[in-house]
Formats: structure tokens, sequence, C-alpha cells
């Protein structure tokens, strides 16, 4: 039996970056560059995969005024936007899109890009249009927190009990089981050592989709 039909899901939540699609290698240059242009260490700066800009430019600049963290959120938002078409699908990512499609069972995306940077790293990557796309304007508190979650299970209509997230970065999965969701963690940036606290762990969206869908 398959993992949706064993649990009755009524709809999947993806995180984007890392999940569906590599922007890994763009989002190390554009911390790279705002290192730079900050004049701090980017080897001991807390730039963590999976993790919004605005606070981890706060934790960086902890004597930074709101205003300072705001113009610097631009400035890094300008590089990843610039450098969003380096963006690739991840191999096995249609596959997997196009059988939840089939089943009729509704899919998202709960992002920690702002909505300019999502929406020029899902064109790059060519990916299909989610029923729902939730952006970092559209939530409080960032992953780790489940905001992106519950605010993505909303807008789908459901219970958050009642869906399955899929994440790649233990602030993530941390933020699905915190919103009560089904968690399935893909080792795309990680190794499964740092993704335990999810309910099982694949090694790739093929794995995964034979997981969900039992084809």
């Amino acid at each position: 039996m398959s993992l949706l039909a064993e649990r009755n899901i009524q709809a999947v939540i993806f995180d984007m970056d890392g999940t569906l699609l590599d922007s890994t290698q763009s989002v190390e240059r554009c911390w790279d560059r705002l290192a730079e242009a900050m004049g701090v260490d980017r080897a001991t700066a807390p730039f963590k995969h999976g993790i919004p800009s605005i606070p981890t430019i706060r934790a960086t600049l902890p004597d930074a005024t709101e205003d300072e963290v705001l113009a610097w959120n631009r400035v890094h938002l300008a590089l990843e936007v610039e450098d969003a078409s380096a963006s690739t699908a991840i191999p096995g990512v249609f596959e997997l899109l196009a059988a939840l499609d089939a089943t009729g069972v509704p899919w998202g995306i709960a992002t920690s890009c702002q909505r300019e940077l999502g929406n020029a790293r899902h064109a790059a990557a060519a990916l299909p249009r989610p029923d729902v796309f939730v952006f970092a304007e559209d939530y409080l508190r960032g992953k780790p927190a489940p905001d992106a979650f519950l605010a993505a299970a909303a807008q789908l209509g459901v219970d958050p009990a009642c869906t399955i997230v899929v994440e790649d970065a233990p602030a993530g999965v941390r933020g699905g089981v915190d919103a009560g969701a089904y968690v399935c963690a893909v080792t795309s940036t990680h190794p499964r050592g740092e993704l335990g606290e999810a309910h099982v762990v694949v090694d790739s969206l093929t794995e995964l989709r034979l997981l969900l869908l039992g084809a």
C-alpha cells in the first residue's frame, strides 16, 4: 500500500530549494558575495541552508539596526535573483509530480525564499506550478518554526496532520514535525544523520515516488 493511502493523506507540501530544485551552488555563491560586502568572515558566519535570509543576517550582524538588516536583505535578494538562472530540477522531480497529479492529491510548495526569488528559481528549473505556493512574505516565523507548512496547509484547506511534508534540511524537518505533518526527508543536501527527526528518510525523489505512490 502506498504511504498516501496508508495514512489517508489529503495533500503533500514540498520545500523547494534542495528538495525539488538544486540551487546549492547559487546559494553558496550569493552568501560568499554578501559576506564579502558585509566585511564578515564567511567561514564563521551563521549561514545555514533552509533558514530565511533576514534572521540569518540578524544573527550575522547582531548590532545592526532593523533598517540595516533590511537593507542587507535587499542586497542579498538582488544577488540571488541575478543568480537564479543557475537553478536546475532535481532528478526524478517531473516523474514524481506527474504521478502525484495523477492521483488527484493536491500539492504545494512552502519555501523560505522571498516571492521574487522563489518565482525566479521555480521558473529557471521549469517546474510545474503547484496548487499552493507559499513564500517567506506569507508567514511570520521562518523555519525551523512550523509557520510555512501551517500556511500551506491552510491555503490547501487541509488539516496539517493529514499532510506529508517533504524536506531536505534539518530546519525544515523540525518545522514539518512541529506542524504535525508526517515528514519525509531527502538526502539531497544533508546526510541521514542530520535528518533523524523525519519520520522517514529517502535518498532520491524516485525512491520518494515509490514510497508515496507505490509506482
